[in-house]
């Protein structure tokens, strides 16, 4: 079976690309055709996260016989790059379409192609679609043996009124996850200075800049520090309603808040919405920003991703880099 989806530009030979889907959906089962929307959804995932990194429009998508992912970059300058760098970027877009998809344990290997299309006269077609590079999935996963930290240490430090047992739940979890031995430090009691009084909020960069004071001893040092507070927080920096989290990488220090974690909506997936689940995602983030020196990604399933809005988006990435 092949699924092709085109470019998100919206042009007559688009739609041409997805007219046969009613149809075909007319004649097969109720469960055939939900699976078969699913993965023209999922593609159209991997499609517009593709066109988001490259700022690219002409992007093809296609899955063969559920296996392999094809993308086709059409007439894009990246197919002048020199070989090398080529292939860089073609194992960078093969990762973001592989981590973009939502079937990728079902995925062997990931093509990149970097085509030509021409049309002449409307009459004439010529198509070149030999400037290929072929990923096994096992090259598209990043290996936990291949991560480096940059830091010395990871300490959690409990604010106000977070149970012990939270804290400690993180380092366990992240020894067996990463093989990092975290610490904890004393409890660090809430300022007025950190309470915004009209929204009855913590401020987040107060409330890291008070863990620090707290402790001024890894000011000079290379260690982490990851606050984790019960209460709402919002960035002052940002015109935000509040926030799950928030890090400044330049001091090494991030504040996390579990306020907001046990939020329920309709649909949610039972296995990945718990306090918990939500609460290593967001800290997990954070360690591979600030511990092990990764960058934000567009990947909507990656822990990485840039663009978790609310607790649905959180919900859908999972807790690997």
């Amino acid at each position: 079976m092949r699924l092709h989806l085109r470019s998100q530009r919206i042009t007559s030979r688009h739609l041409l690309s997805i007219a046969w889907v009613a149809p075909l959906m007319s004649i097969v089962s109720c469960g055939a055709a939900h699976r078969l929307t699913g993965t023209l959804q999922n593609l159209q995932i991997v499609q517009r996260e593709l066109t988001r990194l490259t700022g690219h429009n002409d992007i093809r998508v296609v899955l063969n016989n559920g296996t392999l992912l094809s993308i086709s970059i059409i007439n894009s300058p990246l197919r002048s790059l020199p070989v090398d760098q080529k292939r860089a970027k073609a194992l960078e877009l093969a990762r973001l379409a592989y981590g973009s998809y939502a079937s990728s344990d079902d995925l062997r290997a990931v093509s990149v192609v970097f085509g030509i299309h021409r049309d002449y006269l409307g009459i004439f077609r010529y198509d070149d679609l030999t400037d290929i590079y072929t990923f096994d999935v096992s090259d598209l996963r990043i290996k936990q043996q291949n991560l480096r930290p940059i830091a010395s240490e990871l300490l959690f430090v409990p604010i106000g009124d977070i149970p012990t047992s939270e804290i400690d739940a993180l380092v366990e979890h992240y020894h067996e996850k990463l093989g990092i031995k975290g610490g904890v430090l004393p409890r660090v009691s809430l300022q007025s200075v950190d309470t915004d009084p009209v929204r009855h909020q913590l401020i987040a960069e107060h409330v890291i800049d008070s863990m620090l004071r707290a402790f001024p001893q890894y000011a000079s040092t290379s260690a982490i520090l990851i606050g984790v507070t019960r209460q709402d927080i919002f960035p002052l920096g940002e015109h935000w309603q509040f926030c799950f989290g928030w890090r400044i990488p330049q001091k090494r220090a991030a504040v996390v808040s579990t306020a907001r974690l046990g939020l329920y909506y309709r649909g949610e997936p039972s296995g990945e919405a718990t306090v918990s689940k939500r609460l290593q995602k967001i800290v997990t983030k954070d360690i591979g920003i600030m511990y092990y020196d990764m960058r934000p990604n567009g990947n909507p399933k990656s822990v990485l991703y840039n663009n978790i809005l609310g607790i649905q988006e959180l919900d859908q990435v999972n807790e690997d880099f």
